[in-house]
């Protein structure tokens, strides 16, 4: 009998949560939650456990350390891992984890198939930290969550000027969407050019009702980014702004 063949507990993960969040996180977090039903640790509401890097190793010994960390910090930054302190002293800034359950059935639930693996390399490493002892509190992840709420209103506000909406920058969907575009590397320029772009396009015809978030940051975003910067070479962007006479004779749709 081959040594390579199934001789332990396997680590098991649903193909439906590999394809919306990526494989490594869908791995890492089935596991956490398989520790979370057994958890004693109960605050606020929601069971919760805590490790170290190299604990977490021990149970994933195909991953290195830094893969673990990018993992771990691409499932905060997609708003489905939940981190908190509930250590006894107050200068232990050990991180503790839980799952956002209602994130995930949302997810679950949503319409459009939406892709939130992060891009290879297009994310900032997670900063060292040693679990295993007390660490400095860190205020960076703090600092990056507050920089994308405000890049996430800017945004929103943005395509409500342009198409004389009204979406709300508050809808956890919404939001979703635009920070999983802003973790591939899209700026806040690029979301711009895609409302620009399609608004040129849709936004006196029946596609109007398209200029949405969930279509415009969804998995053609790239694709409506790419138009737009042809466009742009071509000159036949100019001027976004959409009040008067949006259309020039080689935009109208029939």
């Amino acid at each position: 009998m081959s040594n390579l063949l199934i001789h332990e507990e396997p680590l098991l993960v649903l193909p439906g949560l590999a394809t919306k969040i990526g494989l490594n996180e869908a791995i890492f977090l089935q596991q956490i939650h398989y520790w979370l039903k057994r958890s004693k640790h109960f605050y606020d509401g929601r069971p919760w456990i805590y490790n170290s890097i190299p604990k977490w190793q021990e149970q994933f010994p195909f991953w290195g350390e830094s893969t673990i960390k990018r993992t771990i910090k691409n499932l905060e930054n997609i708003n489905v891992l939940v981190i908190g302190n509930y250590n006894k002293k107050k200068f232990d800034k050990t991180k503790w984890y839980s799952i956002d359950y209602t994130f995930l059935r949302q997810l679950e639930s949503t319409d459009d198939e939406v892709n939130l693996t992060p891009r290879t390399g297009q994310v900032d490493p997670m900063e060292e930290v040693n679990l295993n002892r007390p660490i400095p509190e860190n205020t960076q992840r703090v600092t990056t969550e507050t920089t994308a709420k405000e890049y996430i209103v800017e945004i929103v506000n943005y395509l409500n000027d342009v198409c004389g909406s009204s979406y709300r920058s508050t809808s956890k969907k919404t939001q979703s969407l635009i920070k999983t575009r802003l973790i591939e590397g899209f700026t806040v320029d690029n979301f711009k050019t895609v409302i620009d772009t399609k608004a040129k396009e849709w936004l006196r015809t029946e596609q109007a009702k398209y200029l949405r978030p969930e279509t415009l940051f969804g998995t053609k975003f790239e694709g409506y980014l790419q138009q737009g910067k042809v466009e742009g070479k071509r000159g036949s962007s100019k001027g976004n702004r959409y009040s008067k006479d949006p259309f020039e004779e080689d935009d109208l749709p029939f």
